[in-house]
């Protein structure tokens, strides 16, 4: 009898442990951290300038279904900053988080290690697309900068653009350089080509090299618009965006921006 009774209570013992194991077995396994997971895809460089005259406020931009502007807005006159986005063809579109729409829709092709920025001009019946492969190379020398225009104002005409140093208020008696004229016949709605200009140079380029920027109807001394205190430094490269519509009203009469172009990563 007392044999059998301890047959039973080894089985009973046995049984407790095994119930234990398994718990504990399954208790570990729940604790454990995910594998890390991750996607693997080809890669570009986009950056998008909204020099569309439409809605002003609560603007998103959207490529294919993700909207990249999430944690902020690509208003008129707006700059993104460069993001990686998957390559391939990709529908670009604003939306306005106010009327709930959807506008100016557009395929665009996206290439593997490739920068870009998508321009889009005009209004909102007949926007414009310039889907531009950026050159992000810095120059050589310290003492050049490389700059772009992006005319994507309706003008009425062809312009030119110059460019003036001017007193950058660290030496006030500094007598402003000379004006260069930099481009000449620009149409309307168009992105020139990069070109270096000369500027000045100080101890690591950390003092502002400020400048003039004025656009004149081609061949004339009619001023449309201008800008001062544009920061060009040596070596960099900008584009120099001009919007608007001649003798619109705020916010869309014409406008100058300078925008340093950078891969943050």
């Amino acid at each position: 009898m007392k044999l059998y009774n301890l047959k039973i209570r080894r089985k009973f013992l046995h049984l407790i442990w095994a119930t234990m194991f398994i718990t504990l077995s399954v208790g570990m396994y729940s604790c454990k951290k995910p594998g890390v997971t991750y996607e693997t895809f080809e890669a570009s460089n986009l950056r998008v300038i909204n020099g569309l005259t439409g809605p002003t406020k609560n603007v998103k931009f959207y490529l294919d279904s993700f909207n990249l502007s999430l944690t902020g807005t690509l208003n008129y006159g707006g700059v993104s900053a460069y993001w990686v986005v998957k390559t391939g063809i990709k529908s670009a579109s604003l939306y306005n988080t106010t009327t709930k729409e959807t506008f100016a829709k557009k395929d665009i092709q996206l290439d593997s290690k490739k920068s870009y920025t998508l321009f889009i001009a005009d209004t909102l019946g007949s926007p414009k697309y310039f889907l531009t492969e950026d050159n992000l190379s810095q120059p050589a020398s310290a003492d050049k900068a490389k700059v772009r225009l992006a005319n994507l104002a309706k003008t009425g005409g062809n312009v030119d653009v110059t460019f003036q140093l001017f007193d950058n208020r660290t030496i006030p008696q500094y007598p402003p350089g000379p004006e260069v004229t930099v481009y000449t016949n620009v149409p309307a709605q168009t992105i020139a080509d990069y070109k270096l200009i000369t500027v000045p140079t100080s101890k690591g380029n950390t003092s502002p090299q400020l400048y003039t920027i004025r656009v004149y109807e081609t061949g004339t001394n009619n001023l449309l618009t201008f800008t001062n205190g544009a920061d060009l430094r040596g070596p960099a490269t900008y584009t120099i965006v001009v919007r608007g519509v001649k003798n619109g009203t705020a916010p869309y009469g014409l406008a100058i921006t300078t925008n340093l172009e950078w891969l943050d990563w």
